[in-house]
C-alpha cells in the first residue's frame, strides 16, 4: 500500500496509522540496519541530511533505492524558471519532468525495488505499507512495477490539504533557490496540477484501489469509509474495532488540524503570517524581517487587500475544479467579511471557540442540499465523547517527549525516534486502548515557550495538562480502565547532558574569564545533579 501526497498534507499521519494495524508493517529503520546498511549512499547523501529527514517526517522508500530517481516535487519545480530551456508551465514540469520516469523498461525493477525495501518491512505480514509524498505522481510507475511485474496488489492512499491552507505551510521550505515558489499563485498552480494527476489516476483504476483521503477530514468514520475498503477483509469487525479504538486521536488530530488551516489562511488574508508555534499571526515587521525573499524588505500598507483580491481572483477562475475535490477558496473569505472572528488583542482569529462544523465550513465546498450532514461532524468533543456506553475496556496512556527538540547528532536523535516508536507501537498492540500524550521540555532561548518543532503526528499542539484532561473525560466517557502508564524519558536525559555541558562551560568559562570553548571545555558528570 502506497501513501502519497504534498509535503504537510499527512502523508505521515496516515502511514503511521496503517503501519501499526496488526496484519501491516511499515518501512522502519533500526540503528543497526543504518549502520550496516548505510541507506543514505543509496542517493548520494550526507548522513547527517538522511538521519535529518528520517527524524522530521520518517522514513520514506524514496531514500533507501536506487532503482529510480530521487525526486523532491517543491525542488524540481521551485528551481525550474520560465526562461530556462526545461522550463515551462507547472503543469510542463509536473506532467513531463517530474512523470518523466514512469515508463520503465526494466522487466526486473519491480523485482530490485522490492529486494531494497524488504530489509525494512516485516514481509510475514499481509500488507506492506511504503510512503513517499511523491508517490502521488509516480503512481502509475509504482503500479507498474508491482502489479505488471511482479503480480501483487497494489493500492494508493493520496491524502489532500487545503489549497491555500498547504500553500502557505510550506513557506518554511521555500528557500531563496526555489524561486518559482516564492509567489503564492504558482504553489496554488502546483497543487492543482498535482492533484489533478492523481485525479486521472484514479479514475483510470478501474480496480478500485486507489483513494483520496481529505485530512482535514481524517476521523474514525471518514477512515472506515474510505481507508478500510482497500484494507484486506475489508469491513470486517478486526479492522473495524482498530478505527474505533483511534477515534480520540484521530478527532484530536482533526480538529487542530483545521484550527491552524483556518488560522494559516486568516493570517495570509489580513497581510500577514502565521506562527505555528505561538498559535497566532505575526506582526509585520516579524514577517518582513523572518522570510525577506518571499515577501520583499520593506512591509507593503496594502498587502492584506492584495491577498484577498489574489484569493477572490483565483476562486473565480478555479472554484470549480476545487470544488471537486471537496474545498473551496470562497468561503475563505468570510473570515475576513464576517465580524467577530479576529481577535485583534490576541494577533489570531477565535478558532479554539468554534466547532467543528464552523472551522470547516471556511475550508470545504458546500454540500449539496439534499446531502445528509456526516456522521463524523458531531458540533464539539463533549458531544464526541457522548457517542455510546461500551464495554470496560484495558487502556494504556503514555507520556512521550516531544522528539526533533534537541541539539546535537541527527545520528542519535533517529536512534531515539526508531525505539521510542517502536515501543509505542508494541504498547498500542497489546492494549485495547492507548492515550498518547506529548509533552515539550525543551523552552527556546531567551523564551518561555516551548521550543516548536514538528513532532509526532498525534501531537496536538497543546500543552500535556490540556491533552491530558482532554483523554481522561475521553475514557471515562468510553468506560476504559487504564491499568499501565509509560514515561519516556529517553530524549530528556540526553538533553539533560547538553544542558550540564552547557553549565559546565559557562561555569569555568566565567572563572576563566574566557568565551574560548577549547578553553573551557570540561566533562560533563559532575554537573548532572546541579541540573
Amino acid at each position: 500500500m502506497f501513501v502519497g501526497g504534498l509535503q504537510r498534507s499527512g502523508t505521515t499521519s496516515v502511514s503511521n496509522l496503517l503501519g501499526s494495524l496488526d496484519y501491516t508493517s511499515k518501512l522502519t529503520l533500526t540503528q543497526a540496519q543504518m549502520a550496516r546498511n548505510r541507506p543514505w549512499e543509496m542517493q548520494n547523501m550526507t548522513m547527517e541530511y538522511f538521519y535529518d529527514v528520517v527524524s522530521e517526517g520518517d522514513v520514506e522508500g524514496k531514500f533507501v533505492q536506487d532503482v529510480y530517481p530521487y525526486k523532491y516535487i517543491l525542488d524540481i519545480v521551485g528551481r525550474s524558471s520560465v526562461e530556462d530551456p526545461g522550463g515551462g508551465s507547472i503543469a510542463d514540469i509536473v506532467r513531463q519532468q517530474v512523470l518523466s520516469d514512469a515508463d520503465v523498461s526494466d522487466q526486473n525493477a519491480g523485482q530490485r525495488l522490492f529486494n531494497e525495501w524488504s530489509p525494512y518491512w516485516n514481509v510475514s505480514k499481509e500488507v506492506l505499507v511504503e510512503k513517499t509524498p511523491e508517490n502521488i505522481i509516480m503512481a502509475p510507475l509504482l503500479r507498474h512495477m508491482f502489479e505488471d511485474q511482479l503480480n501483487e496488489h497494489a493500492y494508493f492512499l493520496f491524502t489532500l490539504r487545503h489549497p491555500l491552507a498547504w500553500a502557505l505551510a510550506i513557506e518554511k521550505w521555500l528557500g531563496g533557490s526555489l524561486k518559482r515558489l516564492h509567489e503564492l499563485q504558482h504553489r496554488f498552480l502546483l497543487w492543482m496540477e498535482v492533484m489533478k494527476v492523481a485525479q486521472q489516476f484514479i479514475v483510470d483504476d478501474t480496480r478500485g484501489r486507489s483513494a483520496f483521503v481529505m485530512i482535514e477530514n481524517f476521523t474514525a468514520v471518514y477512515a472506515r469509509e474510505v481507508v478500510q475498503p482497500l484494507l484486506p477483509g475489508g469491513v470486517g469487525p478486526n479492522a473495524r474495532r482498530f478505527f474505533e479504538d483511534k477515534e480520540f486521536n484521530l478527532r484530536v488530530m482533526q480538529e487542530n488540524i483545521l484550527r491552524h488551516s483556518v488560522q494559516y489562511v486568516g493570517c495570509w488574508l489580513k497581510g500577514k503570517s502565521y506562527d505555528s508555534c505561538r498559535m497566532r499571526c505575526t506582526t509585520l515587521s516579524e514577517r518582513y524581517t523572518k522570510s525577506p525573499h518571499l515577501y520583499g524588505q520593506q512591509p507593503r500598507a496594502n498587502l492584506a487587500q492584495e491577498n484577498q483580491a489574489t484569493l477572490s481572483a483565483l476562486a473565480d477562475q478555479h472554484e470549480e475544479v476545487v470544488n471537486t475535490f471537496g474545498y473551496s477558496l470562497r468561503s475563505a473569505l468570510r473570515l475576513i467579511e464576517e465580524p467577530g472572528h479576529w481577535n485583534r488583542q490576541l494577533n489570531r482569529f477565535n478558532v479554539d471557540d468554534m466547532s467543528v462544523a464552523e472551522l470547516k465550513s471556511f475550508l470545504f465546498a458546500p454540500p449539496p442540499a439534499a446531502e445528509k450532514p456526516e456522521r463524523s461532524d458531531f458540533d464539539r468533543l463533549s458531544d464526541f465523547y457522548a457517542l455510546r456506553a461500551r464495554p470496560l475496556r484495558q487502556g494504556a496512556v503514555i507520556f512521550a517527549p516531544k522528539l526533533n527538540t534537541i541539539t546535537g547528532s541527527g545520528k542519535a536523535l533517529g536512534g531515539m525516534l526508531q525505539r521510542q516508536d517502536s515501543l509505542i507501537r508494541s504498547v498500542q498492540a497489546s492494549a485495547d486502548h492507548t492515550g498518547l500524550i506529548y509533552f515539550d521540555w525543551k523552552p527556546q532561548r531567551s523564551s518561555t515557550l516551548p521550543h516548536c518543532t514538528k513532532g509526532p503526528a498525534t501531537y496536538a499542539g497543546a500543552d500535556a495538562r490540556t491533552q491530558y484532561i482532554a483523554w481522561r473525560e475521553y475514557i471515562q466517557q468510553h468506560h476504559i480502565e487504564v491499568t499501565t502508564a509509560i514515561l519516556f524519558l529517553t530524549t530528556p536525559t540526553m538533553a539533560m547532558h547538553y544542558f550540564a555541558k552547557v553549565v559546565c562551560l559557562v561555569d569555568r568559562c566565567a572563572r576563566a574569564n574566557s568565551t574560548n570553548a577549547f578553553m573551557c571545555n570540561c566533562a560533563t558528570d559532575e554537573h548532572v545533579q546541579l541540573v
